[in-house]
Parts: C-alpha cells; structure tokens; sequence
C-alpha cells in the first residue's frame, strides 16, 4: 500500500469530516487538514498499535505462565508408570506365574492379582498376561492349577494325574 492510499484509508475512517482524493499527488492541502496532520494521526495510530500489541504479548505471557503451571501441575498429580523389565518369553514368565500361585495357595490367586504381582516386580508383559499362562496350567495333560470360582490353586501331582 503507498502513502496516499494509506492516507486515503485514514480519511476514509474520519467519515464526512474531509474527502480527499487519494489519486491526486501529495502534498494536499485541504483547509485545515494536511499532509503533516495526516502523517501525524498516521503515527498516533502506529503508536496506539504497537501499546496494543505490547499489551497483547504480555498477557500472552501471563498464559503461557499459567499454562505451563497448569501442565506441570497435571504431571505432577499423575502416578508415573514405573519402568518395566522385559521377560523372556517361556520359562521364566511360567515360573513367575507358578510361584505366585504357590505362594496364595491357601486362598488363591485371580489373574488381577498375578498381574498386580508382575507390576509390582516391574515386569513387562502382554494384555493376555496371565490368561495364556493359567490357560496352559489347566489344560496340560498334567494340570498344575484348578480353578475354583474365578481363583486359581495349586494341585499336586497326584491330584492332577486324578484328572481332578
């Protein structure tokens, strides 16, 4: 935009006071309106905007503040995941399993809290952990475990060669 269409624009504001003809060449003289008066509302305005702008940035830092607060304080308030040890798949995992049906075999043990037990010892595992594991247990030509109402228990070897 040039200076005579900006100050063109500036007059167009003013509504009725003074019509300048932007398409004539500057300097205008015009009554009491003049280039110089026009160049000086034209710096009252740059001025007025830039107090705004420098308004609007220091309040954009007093929400940055407070939202950086406001998220710090969210992730603060948030249990963090303890880090989890990758198992090798097989034998270790099935030990796991085992000892913690040993160690509840008087009252047994639910899958909720086999997996309690592996986060607890910071274990990773997959979503069917333990369900493939007791699965296994159960239906092995020698049963290790019984379920009895959604709770395992550890069976002897006797019992299992039953068929118990």
């Amino acid at each position: 935009m040039t200076t005579v269409e900006i100050l063109g624009e500036i007059m167009k504001e003013r509504e009725g006071e003074i019509f300048l003809d932007i398409s004539s060449p500057l300097p205008h003289t015009l009554g009491t309106v003049t280039e110089a008066s026009l160049i000086a509302e034209l710096e009252a305005k740059v001025k007025h905007y830039r107090q705004r702008v420098e308004e609007y940035r220091s309040k954009l830092r007093v929400w940055e503040s407070a939202l950086k607060s406001a998220l710090e304080e969210t992730a603060a308030s948030k249990p963090k995941k303890a880090e989890r040890v990758l198992v090798p798949k097989g034998k270790v995992s099935r030990a796991f399993v085992r000892e913690v049906i040993k160690r509840h075999a008087e009252n047994g043990v639910t899958p909720k809290q086999i997996r309690e037990a592996a986060e607890q010892q910071r274990l990773a595992f997959k979503p069917n952990f333990p369900y493939a594991i007791l699965h296994k247990f159960r239906t092995h030509a020698r049963p290790e475990v019984k379920e009895v109402g959604g709770r395992y228990f550890p069976i002897s070897p006797e019992e299992a060669e039953k068929g118990d």
